[in-house]
């Protein structure tokens, strides 16, 4: 994670009603004491979402604030969030995502913020992802971003860590951040790679190994050897900084991202960690494997973009 004691930012929606957030903020406050990061519940508004009768004079801003804060205050309430939570009204002069992404962008900044929490699944006619606000807010957040589903149950406790890896260089650089948080939360490890087969998103029927080609299963072979080298290097690296680490190599899985949520299952892992690497969202990426554990996952997924 970026090295900072900032706050973890909740980016919460207190206009808005569908399922209750009462376990999700549970469970991003309880990761966020257990990393010793201090909470703050932030809520972007404008005016002309509640019907502000004023005009935008110099005394609109204070007056308000007043009415934003009670709002937020009260949602907080209404989800049973910690005391000890923070909170803050964010101002923008009209409502528009692009709008609250930036506004929430530059709280983070200002705020040098640890990591942004984001909620999904809030909205009751909504089973899938939000396609706005959050896949915007993680293709350009500066920090990691701490995604919640509202409907799982509240996280109890946070032993063990499951890091979905293809071991690329982009994921040994968030590796060495997912190293970092579980050293700091006393955790231990689980890498998890889905290896290539017949019906998975990685398949090829054939594949130019050492110079020459190959037939399937020989790939196959090929692949595992050079894929249990690197586990047991990143293995050793993980134990020689103090975390205790595992791997499991995930076979005949449909896609990725089932296999990899069926083994956060099995290893009853308390948090995900993957890294985005499509780059900004777009209908056209809506099958990325990172999209798609999001949709899925009932607990907590910690998205560092290859960017950061």
């Amino acid at each position: 994670m970026k090295t900072t004691n900032g706050p973890l930012i909740m980016a919460l929606n207190c206009l808005k009603g569908g399922t209750s957030l009462k376990n999700a903020m549970t469970s991003a406050a309880r990761i966020a004491a257990k990393r010793g990061w201090p909470t703050k519940a932030v809520s972007v508004m404008s005016p002309d979402q509640v019907n502000w009768p004023g005009d935008f004079t110099s005394d609109w801003h204070v007056e308000f604030e007043k009415a934003g804060k009670v709002a937020l205050e009260k949602f907080l309430k209404r989800n049973k969030s910690h005391p000890s939570i923070g909170s803050k009204i964010l101002f923008q002069p009209y409502h528009s995502r692009k709008g609250s992404v930036q506004t929430v962008l530059s709280e983070l900044t200002a705020s040098n913020a640890a990591v942004v929490a984001v909620f999904t699944h809030t909205q009751k006619s909504s089973g899938t992802l939000p396609a706005g606000f959050v896949s915007s807010l993680i293709s350009n957040s500066g920090v990691p971003v701490l995604v919640l589903n509202a409907k799982a149950p509240a996280l109890k406790t946070l032993k063990t860590i499951l890091f979905s890896t293809d071991f690329s260089e982009i994921d040994e650089k968030s590796f060495k951040q997912a190293l970092a948080f579980a050293k700091e939360t006393g955790s231990k490890i689980v890498l998890t790679h889905v290896l290539p087969n017949l019906a998975n998103e990685t398949m090829a029927a054939y594949a130019g190994i050492a110079g020459g080609w190959n037939n399937f299963e020989a790939y196959l072979e090929i692949d595992r050897k050079k894929t249990e080298a690197k586990a047991k290097n990143w293995i050793e690296k993980a134990r020689a900084s103090g975390v205790t680490a595992e791997c499991d190599l995930i076979q005949n899985s449909k896609t990725i991202a089932s296999g990899v949520l069926k083994n956060a299952k099995k290893r009853k892992a308390d948090l995900l960690i993957v890294t985005e690497k499509t780059g900004p969202w777009a209908a056209v990426l809506l099958g990325s494997v990172t999209r798609n554990i999001l949709e899925s996952s009932l607990i907590p997924v910690l998205v560092i973009s290859e960017k950061k």
